[in-house]
């Protein structure tokens, strides 16, 4: 405002007006203004004006937040309830009852951005800004980690029932594949020999943990099961077994004689793919690596594969014809006469098996790698 009507303006005020506009010189003797101003002063002063409000940069951030998830719970509800479930029924239900589900937190999402005191605030970016509201106020520190997590794919919305985010679902499904396996194992070949101590690390406040790496577990005579054993290139592995192009670390290994009728040594690769319909075609890269990238140096210098057989184990359910030709894939490698004739394929291994129905998924993939 101009500079006689400027009666309220501090000494910031008045020195931050100076920096733009014009300068007016004082022609009154004595002079009236301060000695520090030298007799000018701005022809318009910017004086500034707070007020209360909600619609800041903060909340703005966040009804965005809740705008972005609610569409995005709204097509996720709208992907399952067109999901093709007609192979099965447990399915089925599961998908109508998490798409039934997101529908209802996509609903409460969009009414909490547009009520209360929400329906003051403006438009912004549904992209969080650390700022000091974020950093110092813990009620606003919860959403922040809320933010956080939600970009990781799954967040706490109804309870912390879960406690690990979307993207490392697969590892927890990896971690399970060799637990089961290595039970229904010892109840197979029985528990003469077994030696767990590699699975369990404790810890000095007395807790115990299972390791998650690089775990080799010996299950009766000559045989072991490995969970992400690094092979490293042949020439450089005490025992002459590994790879000739780099390292691999395949997710679980079953290797060793008694495997079967045949008493010659055998090497089984199991690769855990957290992957249903087409998404296995893109994994099935991994088990062609490993069955022949794996060798061994024999006594000739010549290099020979070691892997007898190749499988990967999924939740998926297949649908099978009568003959594994006319099987589209991936239902084609879950055929047994196409798992046993090339030694070759996918397992089905789900959560909520019972131990008999995977000890029979454990010895139907050592018969057919000794097929």
């Amino acid at each position: 405002m101009p500079a006689h009507r400027a009666t309220r303006a501090t000494g910031p005020e008045i020195i931050k007006s100076f920096r733009s506009g014009a300068i007016r010189t004082e022609t009154v003797r004595p002079s009236r203004l301060p000695a520090a101003l030298k007799g000018r002063l701005p022809a318009q002063i910017m004086l500034r004006q707070s007020r209360n409000s909600v619609d800041i940069q903060e909340h703005r951030q966040i009804k965005a937040c809740l705008k972005s998830w609610s569409a995005w719970l709204a097509s996720v509800a709208e992907v399952l309830a067109k999901t093709d479930t007609s192979y099965d029924s447990d399915v089925r239900t599961t998908a109508s009852n998490w798409a039934l589900r997101t529908r209802k937190i996509a609903r409460r999402l969009n009414d909490l951005s547009g009520s209360g005191f929400m329906t003051d605030v403006g438009e912004g970016p549904a992209l969080l800004r650390m700022s000091s509201l974020f950093r110092n106020d813990p009620v606003y520190q919860r959403f922040y980690l809320l933010w956080q997590d939600m970009n990781l794919g799954l967040a706490a919305l109804f309870g912390d029932f879960l406690q690990m985010p979307l993207a490392r679902t697969y590892e927890l499904y990896e971690l399970w594949c060799f637990l089961r396996l290595l039970r229904a194992a010892v109840e197979v070949y029985g528990p003469t020999g077994v030696d767990l101590s590699s699975l369990f690390i404790s810890t000095a406040e007395g807790s115990v943990t299972i390791a998650a790496g690089a775990v080799i577990v010996p299950i009766g005579a000559g045989k072991v099961l490995c969970f992400q054993r690094k092979y490293s290139e042949y020439w450089i592995e005490s025992d002459g077994e590994g790879s000739f192009s780099r390292s691999m670390i395949p997710d679980i290994v079953l290797a060793g004689t008694g495997l079967g009728s045949s008493p010659e040594r055998r090497v089984i690769v199991l690769d855990a793919k957290y992957r249903i319909n087409s998404g296995l075609n893109e994994a099935l890269n991994s088990i062609h690596t490993y069955r022949d990238a794996l060798v061994q140096e024999t006594s000739s210098g010549q290099v020979e594969g070691v892997v007898t057989a190749a499988y990967l184990l999924t939740p998926h359910v297949p649908t099978l014809n009568t003959d594994f030709r006319t099987t589209p894939v991936p239902g084609r490698l879950f055929h047994p006469q196409y798992r046993k004739k090339f030694r070759f394929g996918a397992v089905k291994l789900r959560p909520g098996m019972s131990q008999s129905e995977l000890k029979d998924c454990l010895k139907s993939i050592v018969e057919d790698a000794a097929s």
